[in-house]
């Protein structure tokens, strides 16, 4: 399963148990799901997050994981799309981290306030391989190791070397067609991603 940028990178804010999320058919976050701004007229993109769920079956744990989520502090409201898939609508904690949206949306990643990072992502991880450095972290904090190792990775073998210098970022800028749930291009026009 690839995830988007806002999985990656926001959903933290608001969910930090992935597996448990994984298990009750987490699919991906969203900064904007455009159906629901064409059924509600509602446009509120710099506080929620959309967590889109497909549970292989509607189940008595399912239940109480969506009871769960009802209960959290960020929860706004849950609602039912086709294909069974449920939508869960979380306020993301604008009022402790104020930049991080804005940011994110123009991919100036390492102009997130340090503050959100240091409460999210942990320099090191521990994985199968034992403790090792944090991508998110290296590119959040523009790490030098990143930087230099991410020229490696971007250059063609047998030409010369890319140098990323130290205004560039370490991760692309995110695409609203990936960040939004069922984009729609004439919507989008008039929301302020500011494209």
């Amino acid at each position: 399963m690839s995830y988007n940028n806002t999985t990656r990178f926001l959903l933290p804010a608001v969910y930090q148990n992935f597996s448990k999320l994984v298990q009750n058919g987490f699919v991906n976050t969203y900064l904007e799901d455009h159906d629901y701004l064409e059924a509600t007229g509602e446009l509120n993109v710099n506080s929620n997050l959309f967590l889109l769920f497909k549970p292989k079956k509607f189940t008595v744990a399912f239940d109480n994981f969506c009871k769960e989520l009802a209960a959290h502090e960020y929860f706004l409201e849950e609602y039912d799309l086709e294909n069974n898939h449920v939508m869960f609508r979380m306020r993301f904690p604008v009022d402790k981290y104020p930049d991080v949206i804005e940011n994110f949306k123009k991919g100036a990643y390492s102009s997130i306030n340090p503050k959100f990072t240091q409460d999210f992502f942990p320099k090191f991880i521990t994985g199968q391989f034992g403790k090792t450095i944090s991508k998110r972290w290296q590119i959040l904090t523009k790490d030098e190791a990143r930087r230099i190792s991410l020229g490696k990775e971007l250059s063609i073998p047998g030409s010369t070397q890319i140098v990323l210098t130290k205004e560039n970022e370490l991760w692309s800028k995110p695409s609203a067609e990936q960040e939004i749930y069922k984009f729609n291009p004439e919507i989008h026009k008039y929301d302020c991603w500011g494209m």
